[in-house]
């Protein structure tokens, strides 16, 4: 098992094979769109995903906020406390469309789509380095706004999320998700361990990276990935996936060779 920091590091990787891809350093790393059209060449961009955060509000000092937007600190509209103990959180209204929409609507090419998963890999290293090392244990493509106005990542909805030393709020061995994301490790522990009383499952940086595998494989070979998503329903289905190469012979090498490596926890 990779320790914390082994995996964080995973994170950084994961993000900088990105953001050579979106820059164009590999070699023909091309520029046509990921549904076969023409179009012109586009910039990358590394500034940092702004992530929109109530569980790191919470588990972070009110002064401390965990996640960021280019240089500035992201911070919420407002938040508080209910009468009956419940936290309250008013977040900043994205206007944009789903990462999944974004791809039917928009019809990205192959470095945009690198260049917003390399920021969205940023934001999971930047969580995961925090102090209160943040999860978010479910990105999916309707978890991950694109806004309209500039192409940046927004990562939102994070229900399911939990933080260092948070109080586990659910009794099953598996902890809040949405089971064709989650890795092959923890369908593997519960396999194996969750028919054991008290089991639990260590969510890690790992797992959100094989997450955001799955997120890429659906944008690279389903033209339609909100409509007519792949069928990765488990994750004995995601382990005999073909290449996304195969299933879409206009993803470059470089592009694919990345996303079964994310799928395989191959990120070195």
């Amino acid at each position: 098992m990779a320790t914390s920091f082994q995996s964080i590091n995973q994170a950084r990787c994961c993000g900088s094979r990105l953001r050579r891809f979106s820059a164009g350093a590999y070699q023909h790393a091309p520029t046509a769109r990921a549904d076969g059209g023409a179009c012109a060449s586009d910039s990358a961009s590394s500034a940092p995903v702004v992530c929109a955060s109530p569980a790191a509000i919470v588990a972070a000092s009110n002064s401390a906020p965990v996640v960021r937007a280019s240089d500035s600190s992201f911070k919420p509209r407002g938040c508080g406390y209910l009468e009956d103990g419940r936290v309250w959180c008013a977040l900043e209204y994205v206007d944009g469309w789903t990462l999944g929409d974004w791809k039917e609507r928009t019809f990205p090419t192959f470095r945009e789509i690198a260049r917003v998963a390399a920021q969205i890999a940023g934001a999971i290293e930047y969580m995961h380095a925090h102090p209160v090392k943040v999860r978010h244990r479910d990105l999916k493509l309707s978890n991950v706004m694109i806004r309209r106005s500039n192409g940046e990542p927004v990562i939102i909805d994070l229900g399911a999320a939990t933080y260092e030393n948070a109080e586990e709020l659910t009794t099953t061995p598996l902890p809040p998700g949405t089971d064709r994301y989650r890795s092959l490790e923890a369908w593997a522990f519960y396999r194996e361990q969750g028919h054991k009383p008290g089991a639990r499952y260590s969510f890690k940086v790992t797992d959100e990276l094989f997450a955001m595998g799955v997120m890429l494989y659906e944008l690279l070979t389903a033209p339609l990935p909100v409509k007519n998503p792949p069928r990765l329903d488990c994750a004995e289905r995601v382990s005999r996936l073909l290449p996304a190469r195969e299933v879409n012979p206009r993803v470059p090498e470089a592009f694919s060779a990345l996303v079964e490596d994310l799928l395989e926890h191959r990120i070195v």
